[in-house]
Formats: C-alpha cells, sequence, structure tokens
C-alpha cells in the first residue's frame, strides 16, 4: 500500500511533527511504502519552497498535486491545517479518488484558534471545513483533540493514536539539580510563567535550563525578564537537537511542560523514554503522570510547589520514577505501537480492513 503524507515541512530532531513522520515510516510495516510531500526534503516529491502570502500558496506544489497518478498512491495523510498544501493535498485525494486522512496537531484546540482567529476563521469557511468533513477519518493524538474536534461539528471517524519515541542509547549520565523546558519558545508554552514560578521556588543551589528558539523579540523579552529579576540560575543554551537534547533531558530531575494547551507534547514522551520525570500543567493531556508515579501533573498555579518537590527527591525516588516512566513509554508511547495502529487505520480505509478499535464513531 502506497502513502503520501503531505506536510509543508519536515526539520528532523526539531519539529515534533517532523519528528513524529519520520519515526512513523521508520517503523510502518514492510507491505506499507511511504513518502513525503514536502516544500523541504529530499526525494521526488520535494518540491521547492516557493510559498508566497501568509497562505502559503505555491505553483510548485500545484504542479506537483496535478502530475500525481493514480498508480502512485492509493492514500494521502494531510499533517496540519490553514495552507494552501493541505488543501490541495485534499483535492488531489478527491481528484484521484482515493481517501485522505487529516491529523491536525493540535490547530483546532480553542486556544489555537484564538491565534489569528479572523483569518482562520475565512479559512474554515473557504475550503477547511469542507476539507475536515470529506476526509475519510481524523487522527487525533489524545482524547481531548477528539473531542475538540467534535465540538467543531467534526462527523467523520476519529482515530485515537498517540505519538511514539524511540529509546535512544546513552551513556550513564549524572543527574544535576536541574529543571529543564525544552521548546519552542511562544507565549502558548508559558516560558515567561515558567521563570516566574521559578523566581518564586528562590532555589539558588538549583538550576532552570531553557533550550529552545522562538522570535527574536520573545526571546529578549524572557532574557530582559530573567535579568531585570537577577534570576542568575537560569541558563538559555538555545536550541538543542539529537543525541545532545536526549543528554540534557537526561541529566535535569525533570522536564517542565507549563504549556497553556498541548495536544501532545512529545517533549513529554522523550523526557519519560530517558527516565526523566515530567512536571506538566493539567491544561495538558498528560494525567498519565501521577497515575504511573513518573511525574506531575498540576495546575499552573501548583507549578512552583512541583518544582520543589521535584527537586527535593531522594536518589533512590527519583530512580523509581524514572523506572516507572520507561514503564510508561514501553506502554503506551513507543513509535513502533504509533506505526501499527497508524498501519491498521490504512487497511481500514484504503485496504478493505476491519475497523480498529481506537476509531471512534458517531
Amino acid at each position: 500500500m502506497k502513502i503520501f503524507h503531505a506536510v509543508s515541512g519536515i526539520y528532523p530532531d526539531y519539529d515534533g511533527v517532523s519528528n513524529c513522520l519520520i519515526a512513523l515510516m521508520r517503523h510502518l510495516p514492510p507491505e506499507f511504502s511511504a513518502e513525503i510531500w514536502s516544500f523541504t526534503g529530499r526525494g521526488r516529491y520535494a518540491v521547492g519552497d516557493d510559498r508566497w502570502t501568509s497562505f502559503g500558496f505555491s505553483r510548485n506544489w500545484r504542479r506537483s498535486a496535478f502530475a500525481m497518478r493514480p498508480d502512485e498512491v492509493d492514500l494521502i495523510h494531510v499533517h496540519g491545517l490553514w495552507q494552501y498544501s493541505a488543501l490541495a493535498a485534499a483535492g488531489t485525494a478527491r481528484r484521484l479518488r482515493i481517501p485522505y486522512v487529516v491529523s491536525p496537531h493540535g490547530m483546532l484546540y480553542p486556544q489555537a484558534l484564538r491565534i489569528s482567529a479572523w483569518k482562520k476563521r475565512f479559512c474554515r469557511k473557504f475550503g477547511f471545513d469542507a476539507l475536515l468533513q470529506n476526509a475519510a477519518a481524523i487522527v487525533a493524538s489524545c482524547d481531548a483533540e477528539a473531542v475538540h474536534c467534535r465540538a467543531l461539528g467534526v462527523r467523520n471517524p476519529i482515530a485515537v493514536i498517540p505519538h511514539g519515541v524511540d529509546f535512544p542509547e546513552l551513556p550513564p549520565v549524572e543527574r544535576k539539580r536541574k529543571i529543564v523546558f525544552l521548546g519552542r519558545l511562544c507565549p502558548y508554552k508559558n516560558p515567561k510563567f515558567l521563570l516566574s514560578a521559578w523566581q518564586q521556588l528562590d532555589d539558588a543551589a538549583a538550576e532552570l535550563v531553557i533550550a529552545g528558539e522562538g522570535s527574536a523579540a520573545y526571546e529578549a523579552e524572557l532574557k530582559n525578564f530573567a535579568r531585570q529579576n537577577n534570576l542568575k540560575n537560569v541558563r538559555f543554551v538555545g536550541r538543542v537537537t539529537g543525541k545532545e537534547k536526549h543528554l540534557l533531558l537526561a541529566s535535569a530531575m525533570a522536564l517542565a511542560l507549563p504549556s497553556s494547551f498541548e495536544s501532545f507534547g512529545l517533549v513529554v514522551a522523550e523526557s519519560l523514554a530517558v527516565g526523566t520525570p515530567v512536571i506538566a500543567a493539567s491544561e495538558t493531556p498528560w494525567s498519565d503522570l501521577p497515575e504511573h508515579h513518573c511525574g506531575w501533573h498540576v495546575p499552573l498555579a501548583r507549578f512552583s510547589e512541583a518544582m520543589r518537590s521535584a527537586l527535593s527527591q531522594p536518589p533512590a525516588e527519583i530512580a523509581e520514577r524514572g523506572r516507572n516512566a520507561i514503564a510508561l513509554v514501553r506502554k503506551k508511547y513507543r513509535a513502533g505501537q504509533m506505526a501499527g495502529s497508524m498501519a491498521k487505520l490504512y487497511g481500514w480505509l484504503a485496504g478493505g480492513g476491519e475497523k480498529p478499535e481506537f476509531v471512534q464513531t458517531l
């Protein structure tokens, strides 16, 4: 079975969607062949980035869409919304009379819809509501994302498939009294709130590491806040990828995820996979953490308290939480499990297989 993944860009070891997609392709069963249809990367369907306007119209993408033949593809998987490439990919599937599925990747959360709200209302009215309604299925990464899709009137089948990660091979790493934030520096990820919570903690013997990039203006705002409030035990290290990222996570007492919303939060699974507990805001879909005794899932008002608790754990307790973290990933968040579920979904939609148990229908 031939699957095309339509995604605007592939940025290995930097972007969560890219990492999930690469892991998915690596673990799909051998009877599936997959191509990435994108503006970046390599291969026949790396079309070259000629996008213009905020909508991302592209003549290169349009040409590649009309050149695609029915014998090349059995199903198209559209990743993300609000760009011309997504509309053109769905239109290609309709032209070829094949099914397509859509992974919104958090873009249908109420908080996400409020960003550039008038543009998204326009996009929904002129194409994207129809794109969603005509999809053979929507792929949600958690139950909360499925609920938000239904709230917008989506009546299609919804497949709830959590993202998955691999276990990196690392040398022994010494844990230090530090908390790590790792992700894009933007307001909804709440790094500025984290700095305020850290200030309340007032622990001169511990360190907060901020790893990630954002706009130059927002990065300057964060660094100015830390400087003006004399936060000497805060370190900004920029973007961290690959083995360096895994080593940073493994050396921490905990990862901090203070986001105001997340459809999944791949960095949480990456942290758990190296045995590092996680402190996640209750607005994120990580109630698994306290249930499996490998982290904290708390309201933002209690974030300082949770960080204090993480930093005060004796080594034996941190080790136990780390073992629980790895066990949770083995149970629910392995890349192979994600790929197996996707294969069942593709087989049902394009190959006439049975409806998978994780597909919700009305």
